[in-house]
């Protein structure tokens, strides 16, 4: 029993110096582990920010068509309504004006 408690005490020992081996070990991986995350985060960033940039040109270009669309709309409306205000002016103007009343022809009978 004795020998085996010894056994044991060294087997723990060999295990207590090989802990901190591993420690750096894996502390190196997740060295290794964090930069690759890091690298594949920055390129993320990178993607998101071309996106963006790329959104937000093409909501430009859509802002300036949609505003080049409303222009045009606009300037029919305007046009519209330009007609339609020559054309109350006409007939109001013609409403004003006296009516020239026609004399009636007398005929003469010989």
């Amino acid at each position: 029993s004795l020998e085996r408690k010894k056994k044991r005490d060294r087997i723990k020992m060999e295990e207590v110096g090989k802990e901190p081996k591993m420690d750096l070990q894996m502390s190196g991986e997740l060295h290794e582990d964090i930069k690759e995350v890091k690298e594949m985060l920055n390129l993320l960033i990178k993607g998101l920010m071309a996106l963006a940039t790329e959104q937000r040109n093409l909501n430009e270009e859509e802002g300036s068509s949609k505003r080049d669309q409303e222009q045009e709309t606009l300037l029919k409306d305007i046009k519209e309504t330009e007609i339609m205000t020559s054309m109350t002016s006409l007939r109001n103007r013609r409403r004003r004006v006296p009516r020239i009343k026609q004399k009636k022809k007398k005929t003469y009978k010989k």
